[in-house]
């Protein structure tokens, strides 16, 4: 491999990295996710689902019937909680986040980065 190929990959592999691990310290998408977690359908969702569930949220920051589906929870390099989160919505649009707990016992949902399917 030369040098050239090394130096061009080098940046887009540390791009790639960065924005991963962005994921767990975005700021909050929305005030309903950012409430107490016990005082939201999401963030009740979040906190007593364990493993990989999957629930349907009547009303919500993506409308009426948005079903969404979490995986396992994990403890990311900030030392939060954060677990993977897809959105789907009734028109079968899908969107993928990263919900961290915040130290207040917040949950925090990363801006959407894609269709990521768990």
């Amino acid at each position: 491999m030369s040098l050239s190929c090394i130096r061009v990959r080098f940046p887009v592999v540390m791009a790639l990295i960065l924005q991963a691990l962005s994921g767990c310290t975005s700021h909050p998408v929305s005030s309903e996710i950012s409430s107490p977690s016990g005082h939201t359908p999401l963030g009740h969702f979040l906190e007593s689902a364990t493993g990989e569930a999957v629930t349907t949220l009547p009303a919500s920051l993506w409308g009426t019937n948005a079903r969404v589906t979490t995986g396992p929870s994990y403890f990311a390099a900030s030392g939060r909680t954060c677990r993977p989160v897809q959105v789907t919505r009734p028109t079968g649009t899908q969107e993928a986040y990263i919900a961290c707990k915040a130290q207040n016992g917040e949950w925090q949902l990363s801006r959407p980065f894609g269709s990521h399917k768990l």
